[in-house]
């Protein structure tokens, strides 16, 4: 059923970057495209199921952005009628992140509830769910390269934050720090032979198999952590804003990143090469050379904190994620702006792409997982609104 309100009524314009064009929109769940000198509608496109909130145009002014009450957002090519979509998955409570398996066929969430919940992201169906519990605090979820086991950091009820592995076949757990530091510093090395978990005054180092201690990295509160592609490179951000850089072999700080203001909240690794990005509490993206040490480029764009970054697996493509709600994409060499799409009510806390690159999940405060398609060339195509919040 289409939104009520009659179809000349206007309650919104968004002007073209270019200022040629205009889109109106209104009540009735149309949007309109104008010729911006003469008023003249030249495409009216159709498809929200209810009152049109929000319209932005794309910077290159070829395609529109529409967000609905219905709880879609909508990409369009501007000269014509044709809507996409996204699958939308829901928990009952704040959802921290969301990885994709190595092999993309599964995806992984947890919530500030504790849960961990297992989805099929071609179909959008929960296949399993683990740990939910009144007081519980969920903080990030990692695949092992094998995509067998997740690493889990997450505080029971009554319990200080822990971590564990999780077998995904068996749902057994096995317990690798009774008390650590509740972030989202966990990861497994490239290679599955290294694990790294976060403690309150350290980082642990587990063997990726036996979950043996290795060692320990003198880092007070790590908040994010990262693996150059090769693994010979570890980077640690801290709750102190710095970036640590490790070579992980050798126990040996090699650098310290400075040039945050506020807390690190997540670190991603160029897939090909020392090109290293970060996101703060300060608002900023920064982008470093990891190997020499040396910054490189301050992004100012989001409004307000800013949670998440991650690359496509071609590194061609930067994605971010912030308080205002937004997924934005970059060109990941020049840095330019190439995409805003009001992804969320609440804040993206965690943005990953899946392995093959077809595929880009979001997490947000507003409890909803958003699964966002691409095509081969990095742009959006659908937006299809699924609820799995009763399920």
């Amino acid at each position: 059923m289409r939104g009520q309100g009659r179809p000349d009524e206007v309650r919104g314009i968004a002007f073209s970057p270019d200022g040629r064009r205009m889109a109106t929109w209104g009540p009735d769940g149309s949007v309109r495209v104008r010729d911006a000198a003469s008023g003249q509608a030249s495409a009216t496109l159709l498809g929200h199921r209810g009152a049109v909130a929000e319209v932005h145009f794309t910077p290159d002014a070829a395609r529109l952005v529409s967000r609905g009450e219905d709880g879609t957002v909508r990409l369009w090519d501007a000269s014509a009628s044709d809507a996409q979509d996204f699958a939308c998955l829901g928990h009952r409570s704040f959802v921290y992140e969301g990885r994709f398996s190595p092999d993309g066929k599964r995806l992984a969430t947890i919530a500030w509830d504790g849960s961990v919940r297992l989805w099929d992201p071609a179909s959008g169906r929960e296949t399993a769910r683990h740990g939910a519990s009144a007081g519980a605090a969920g903080y990030t979820v990692a695949w092992s390269p094998d995509g067998g086991r997740l690493v889990v950091v997450s505080a029971r009820e009554g319990s200080a934050a822990g971590a564990r592995v999780l077998d995904v076949a068996t749902g057994a757990e096995t317990v690798l720090a009774p008390a650590c530091h509740p972030s989202r510093a966990a990861a497994w090395s490239p290679s599955g032979d290294l694990l790294v978990v976060p403690l309150q005054d350290a980082l642990l180092l587990l063997d990726g198999e036996t979950y043996a201690e290795r060692g320990r990295l003198p880092t007070p509160a790590p908040e994010a952590v990262a693996f150059s592609p090769d693994g010979s490179l570890l980077a640690i951000g801290r709750e102190e804003p710095v970036i640590e850089v490790w070579d992980v072999r050798r126990s040996e700080r090699l650098h310290v990143l400075a040039g945050h203001v506020k807390q690190l909240r997540c670190l991603a690794f160029h897939p090909k090469g020392d090109y290293l990005a970060s996101a703060a509490w300060d608002g900023t993206i920064r982008t470093w050379d990891a190997r020499a040490g040396t910054a490189l480029r301050t992004l100012t764009w989001h409004r307000g904190r800013a949670h998440a970054v991650a690359f496509s697996p071609d590194g061609s493509r930067l994605f971010t994620g912030a308080d205002d709600g937004r997924l934005a994409v970059w060109d990941a060499q020049r840095l330019d702006l190439l995409l805003s799409l009001p992804a969320h009510g609440l804040y993206v806390h965690g943005v990953d792409v899946s392995p093959d690159g077809s595929s880009v999940v979001t997490c947000s405060g507003d409890t909803n997982v958003r699964l966002w398609s691409l095509t081969s060339r990095g742009e959006f195509l659908r937006a299809r609104s699924e609820s799995a919040r009763d399920r």
